[in-house]
């Protein structure tokens, strides 16, 4: 999918270089079941009756991507940020609107990586699941309670 940075940024009506605020966000969203409740501790999903945890991966993955839903970071590699702050947001934009994913680049069909070209340079995203701490890996990815999504956003050179 190609994208042109002027036509990405021009969405950013209004926007100034001094408005910019950091990428980095640290969310916690409290998600309810089916039924509008809250999910309990014997739900290791989140929702009762679900019992497909790759389609609880997508679902979450997704949310955190396109809308911030969810609790994570989102970081910007250097390389990504020495390309100026309209690159940035444009890089962003496309992330989040990114919706090509196939055998090739999802085999497991969680929506955690994906690869695009913008304004002549290769992109890439992955999504990775860690515990609350951030000190190690998340005993599951399908439990929003215990798992802290990281989105990193890089440039396919850095990869």
């Amino acid at each position: 999918m190609q994208w042109s940075i002027p036509a990405l940024a021009a969405r950013y009506t209004g926007w100034q270089r001094s408005s910019f605020i950091p990428l980095i966000a640290f969310r916690r969203v409290r998600l309810k079941n089916a039924s509008g409740g809250h999910p309990t501790k014997g739900d290791a999903y989140g929702t009762q009756g679900r019992a497909d945890p790759q389609a609880r991966i997508r679902q979450l993955n997704d949310q955190f991507r396109k809308l911030g839903i969810g609790n994570g970071s989102t970081m910007i590699t250097p390389g990504i940020m020495e390309k100026g702050h309209v690159f940035m947001m444009a890089a962003l934009l496309a992330v989040r609107t990114f919706n090509d994913f196939t055998n090739g680049n999802d085999p497991y069909g969680e929506h955690d990586f994906g690869a695009f070209t913008m304004g002549g340079e290769r992109l890439f995203f992955k999504l990775d699941y860690y515990d609350h701490s951030l000190q190690a890996h998340s005993p599951n990815a399908a439990d929003a309670a215990v798992t802290h999504r990281v989105l990193t956003i890089m440039l396919a050179s850095e990869y």
